[in-house]
């Protein structure tokens, strides 16, 4: 069985795609984690790195962090973006994915 040289270019094209694109969301990640902490210094240096990402929630990540509402949820501390929703609770939307967390009220 011969293999179709076209397909395994594109399949490697894919896999190198993949490998890219997982290291740059772990850059992202790790720079999260940075912009989430207390050294100012660090996070200057965070808030350049993600704003030239490119990532997807790259921008909604810097105008939380600017509104005050990007924290990290206590029990797994995942970095979500908080937003008023109804009386008393707030959407929570992952930072990373932009997936939609649900609703909570604030300290549960």
């Amino acid at each position: 069985m011969t293999a179709n040289p076209t397909r395994v270019r594109r399949t490697l094209a894919s896999l190198i795609a993949l490998a890219v694109s997982g290291t740059a969301l772990a850059d992202f990640v790790a720079d999260l984690d940075t912009l989430a902490g207390r050294k100012f210094s660090a996070r200057l240096n965070a808030i350049d790195v993600i704003r030239s990402s490119g990532h997807p929630q790259a921008l909604a990540v810097l105008q939380a962090t600017l509104d005050g509402r990007l924290y990290r949820h206590k029990s797994d501390r995942l970095l979500v973006i908080a937003e008023a929703c109804e009386p008393g609770s707030l959407r929570l939307t992952n930072a990373v994915t932009g997936d939609d967390l649900g609703t909570r009220r604030p300290g549960r």
